[in-house]
C-alpha cells in the first residue's frame, strides 16, 4: 500500500483522502487498519472505498496471482516495484486493472 501511495499510482490518482487515520501517521498504514478511503482521479467521480475494505486484500492478490503471473512472482520474491504496487491497489479499489 505504502508503495502504491508513494509514486505507483500518481499517473492516475491525484489524492486519496482516509476518513479516520486511526491514531496512523501514515494514510497506507489507517487503510491497512480498515480505514475507509476516498480515491480522487484525474478522470473520473471520486471512488469511495468503505470500511474493513482491507478484507478486499487477500481477492485483490488472488486476481494478481492468476491475471498477472509475473508480478505475482515478484511479489512472492519481494522484489515488487511501484509497477506491482499499482496493480494491487486497481485490483483493490476497482476489482479490476482500469488504467495503464
Amino acid at each position: 500500500m505504502c508503495n502504491a501511495l508513494e509514486g505507483g499510482i500518481t499517473y492516475w490518482c491525484r489524492g486519496i483522502e482516509v476518513d479516520d487515520y486511526k491514531g496512523c501517521e501514515w494514510a497506507h498504514e489507517a487503510i491497512a487498519r480498515g480505514t475507509g478511503f476516498t480515491v480522487h482521479t484525474y478522470e473520473d467521480e471520486p471512488t469511495v472505498v468503505e470500511d474493513h475494505a482491507c478484507n478486499k486484500l487477500p481477492e485483490a492478490l488472488g486476481k494478481l496471482a492468476v491475471d498477472y503471473p509475473h508480478q505475482w512472482s515478484l511479489f512472492l520474491e519481494e522484489q515488487d516495484d511501484a509497477d506491482t504496487a499499482d496493480l494491487v491497489f486497481q485490483l483493490y479499489v476497482f476489482g479490476e486493472v482500469v488504467y495503464g
